[in-house]
């Protein structure tokens, strides 16, 4: 297989999965000029070995061309996809259509030995997994993981009812699958489909019992948290505050306690410490120090 042949059946192997053709739609097609954006007419060497790969993969049944012009065999216009199956197999990997058909499969002879939210996510999807859910790069979420997420989902859902007590988060995973980060794997493998599940109104399996969770927010200077149950906290002396994001979700609002708020935002946790440490907003224009971890939007 030619460099340029390799070009031509990856572009199309990552555009594959999310276009309508993954889904039964019209063939996916693709302009040279904008794919090919280091193609150039100007180097004849380059663009003709460029028009042999593509004639060699119209010739093999993996495209069709579109020339540009009434003249065929001088400038292409367009590459249409015929052959999924066999882009992947020149490639060396698994069409997805047939992977997500495989792991639909799965995931419904799965959802059979499980209860409750995660029988229910399991089944949904066995309807509803596609190539889009496949990850190009990696060929996530696979068989093996889709098993491993089934018997994270079981024990989860004992520990929910009181049948099983909460360990810690890799003691769990090392006795579940011998291996001590194999849990927040995934978790982050299978958290797009989460969320997916949730903005369809699909319970899920109750992941949030082992997700990790550390402070990403501190906050030092007198101030008054409200919450969004109506509750509230008061912190008058001033004293540095650790917020889990789960936490910061739960809050309505903030007002600070006594002079208005003039509030730091400070990406650097250690220079957040040098500066709360001394930290007296009477001295200063800042009535508030908060730490953002670099990610000041969230």
């Amino acid at each position: 297989m030619t460099r340029r042949e390799r070009d031509i059946l990856t572009i199309l192997a990552e555009r594959f999965p999310a276009s309508a053709h993954a889904a039964g739609g019209r063939n996916l097609r693709i302009r040279v000029e904008a794919a090919f954006p280091d193609l150039d007419r100007k180097k004849p060497d380059d663009y003709e070995s460029f028009l042999e790969a593509a004639e060699t993969l119209e010739k093999e049944g993996v495209v069709s061309i579109s020339w540009k012009g009434r003249r065929a065999g001088e400038e292409i216009a367009g590459l249409m996809l015929t052959d999924p199956d066999k882009l992947y197999a020149l490639l060396g990997s698994e069409s997805p259509v047939s992977r997500s058909e495989r792991i639909r499969d799965l995931a419904q002879s799965l959802a059979g030995t499980l209860t409750g939210a995660s029988t229910e996510f399991f089944s949904w999807l066995g309807e509803t997994f596609s190539p889009r859910d496949v990850e190009m790069k990696t060929g996530e979420p696979t068989d093996t993981t889709f098993r491993d997420a089934a018997s994270l989902a079981a024990v989860l859902g004992d520990i929910a009812v009181g049948v099983r007590e909460l360990r810690l988060t890799r003691a769990l995973s090392v006795e579940l699958f011998s291996d001590s980060k194999r849990i927040e794997e995934l978790l982050r493998i299978f958290q797009p489909l989460v969320r997916k599940a949730e903005r369809a109104g699909v319970a899920v399996p109750p992941f949030e019992l082992v997700d990790r969770s550390f402070p990403e927010t501190l906050i030092a200077g007198p101030v008054r948290f409200f919450c969004k149950d109506g509750t509230r906290l008061d912190n008058p002396s001033g004293m540095i505050i650790g917020l889990p994001f789960e936490s910061v979700l739960n809050i309505e609002s903030v007002e600070r306690i006594g002079q208005t708020a003039t509030v730091l935002g400070i990406e650097n946790k250690e220079t957040f410490y040098a500066l709360a440490k001394d930290f007296a907003p009477e001295y200063t224009e800042f009535s508030l120090l908060v730490y953002v971890g670099g990610h000041p939007n969230r």
